[in-house]
């Protein structure tokens, strides 16, 4: 039911494998995915319990998605500064705040 809600796209870039040497061992993946984008700056708290400026808020299907990770959508990658993962619609989703 979401996903008729889910009117932009976006780029998800994955973080790079690396080796136990900190060495990429395969380039990073890029998926596109259908997102909705809502603009608008909002306080969140990181993962390191700071509170920083997020500028957009992505809503996306439910899938495996982690700080690391970049998000790449009107030609800028984003990084992620907060994941929420909501259950509303019957199906879960996910909200990330980027910067």
């Amino acid at each position: 039911m979401i996903g008729g809600y889910l009117t932009d796209t976006a780029v998800l870039i994955k973080k790079p494998a690396t080796d136990v040497f900190g060495s990429e061992t395969a380039p990073a993946e890029e998926i596109t995915i259908d997102v909705l984008i809502e603009y608008g700056t909002r306080m969140v708290v990181d993962r390191a319990g700071n509170e920083v400026l997020s500028s957009a808020r992505v809503s996306m299907r439910d899938r495996a998605i982690s700080h690391e990770d970049r998000l790449r959508f009107d030609d800028i990658d984003h990084g992620i500064k907060a994941i929420e993962k909501p259950k509303a619609f019957g199906q879960r989703h996910v909200k990330v705040f980027v910067a």
